[in-house]
Parts: structure tokens; sequence; C-alpha cells
């Protein structure tokens, strides 16, 4: 259970990485475009930056932050997945050694 919740974050992650990378092309596109527009390009007959390009621009940059931050919220979910079953196991097996060591105190009290 572990594994298959594991592989559907780390399938999440994968697409986020895919997606942040193809945003951080489209980003750097548009920052070069804009290197052509005022203020960017600082020569005296540099015309002003085209309002749609500054609103893709905004929007590009936004939804890049936005994909960082759930691409770390998906790390960070399967970091705590990990944990959270690493513990369980943990408890399983110390349970299983106390009930053990339970039986094997009363068999051999039973002996004597």
């Amino acid at each position: 259970m572990r594994d298959v919740r594991l592989d559907q974050i780390n399938g999440q992650i994968s697409a986020a990485q895919a997606y942040i990378s193809s945003l951080t092309t489209r980003v750097d596109g548009l920052k070069q475009r804009a290197t052509t527009f005022a203020p960017y390009n600082t020569s005296p007959g540099a015309r002003r930056m085209p309002d749609d390009l500054a609103e893709e621009m905004v929007r590009a940059l936004s939804e890049l932050r936005t994909q960082n931050s759930a691409l770390n919220e998906r790390r960070t979910e399967l970091q705590n997945v990990v944990n959270s079953y690493d513990a369980d196991i943990k408890r399983f097996k110390e349970l299983r050694t106390s009930a053990a060591a339970r039986v094997n105190e009363a068999n051999h009290s039973k002996r004597q």
C-alpha cells in the first residue's frame, strides 16, 4: 500500500516538474521578448512594453510560483508518507517482538 501511494506522489512530482520546465521555457521566452521594450531596453527610442506581453509575463510568473509551491507540497507529502509508514513498521516490529517474548515467557513458565 505504501509503494502504491509513493508511486502516485512520484507521478504527481514528475508531472509537476515537466510542467514547471515548460513554464520556465515560456517565461524565458517572454523575458527575451521583453528586452526589446522599455524599461528593459534602455535605448532612447525603445517602445513601451505592450500590455498583453506584460500581462502574459505576470500570469506565467504567477503560475510558475504556484507550481513550484505545489511541487514542494508534493515532496513534503512524499516524505510524510515515508515517515508514517516507517513509524508504523517500527511499531509493528516492536509489538511482534513483545508478543513473541510473552509467548516464550509463558512457555518457559509452563515447563517449570
